[in-house]
């Protein structure tokens, strides 16, 4: 039931759209404000940090999109030549697209 509201990965959380992402806000939200909740059987729910292993939020990312420039960076740069970042900048970023597949 738990995986049909929430997804148990993030890129089907992403899939999911704003119902699955609002559902995982408000779980989250839930389980700060109740952090000595235990499951039906007296199982842990709730686990800091120091008990938990983190790993990679998307095992195998379909995509991965690589941005050429930051623009706090690029402000930098700009402001030292007395220029402005174009507003095609913003518009159309450079980036470079890799597929994982």
């Amino acid at each position: 039931m738990a995986d049909a509201l929430i997804p148990s990965d993030m890129l089907a959380i992403a899939a999911s759209g704003k119902g699955g992402i609002e559902a995982a806000e408000e779980a989250l939200e839930f389980a700060l404000e109740h952090e000595d909740i235990s499951g039906p059987r007296g199982e842990q729910i709730i686990y800091a940090p120091s008990e938990a292993r983190l790993l990679a939020p998307i095992k195998q990312p379909p995509l991965i999109r690589g941005f050429a420039g930051f623009e706090r960076h690029l402000k930098k740069t700009f402001e030292v030549m007395n220029l402005e970042i174009p507003k095609t900048w913003y518009e159309r970023p450079l980036a470079f697209k890799a597929s994982c597949g």
